[in-house]
């Protein structure tokens, strides 16, 4: 994605915002794909989403934890999403995004890595996952009938491997 084509997506994406406010109806979601699996996010958890640039990787840390890179001046920590909940991460291609995370989790300076970013959907209705994913035990279906896996950062950030990112005393 070009640079041109991200102040789109985020103009955008601002635009969307701002309907959704004047009309006071649910606030979208961001969904994105990670090993061949729909999820979506609280766009209110994510400040940014940015292409993958350079990362400098990080001595005795986990291999799903690639290091420190650089978002616009701001050095977060990187972990890619798919080795994290699937144990396996998919080869990095053009379509793979940084999700920085904001909200209540702007002072953690984390990023997620994910496989793409398909958007903003609005989750029409959510109920319990029928075979519930690691940190997503809940479902949404947008507007056009698309299901996805409701993710759940607090428990991401919370389990017992992202709080291991140190590989030496394992």
């Amino acid at each position: 994605m070009s640079k041109l084509d991200l102040r789109s997506f985020q103009k955008e994406l601002s635009e969307r915002l701002a309907a959704v406010r004047r009309s006071g109806g649910e606030a979208p979601r961001l969904t994105f794909t990670v090993a061949g699996i729909a999820y979506a996010i609280p766009l209110s958890e994510v400040t940014e989403v940015a292409p993958l640039g350079a990362v400098r990787a990080v001595p005795g840390a986990q291999s799903w934890f690639l290091g420190l890179t650089n978002v616009r001046g701001a050095v977060v920590g990187l972990s890619h999403l798919g080795a994290l909940l699937h144990g396996a991460a998919a080869a990095t291609t053009g379509a793979s995004r940084i999700l920085v995370l904001g909200g209540a989790y702007t002072k953690l300076r984390a990023a997620l890595l994910v496989d793409s970013v398909t958007g903003l959907r609005t989750i029409a209705s959510i109920a319990p996952a029928e075979k519930p994913l690691v940190w997503a035990t809940d479902t949404g279906v947008d507007q056009n009938g698309d299901h996805w896996n409701l993710i759940q950062i607090t428990a991401v950030l919370q389990s017992t491997p992202f709080l291991s990112i140190n590989n030496v005393f394992h």
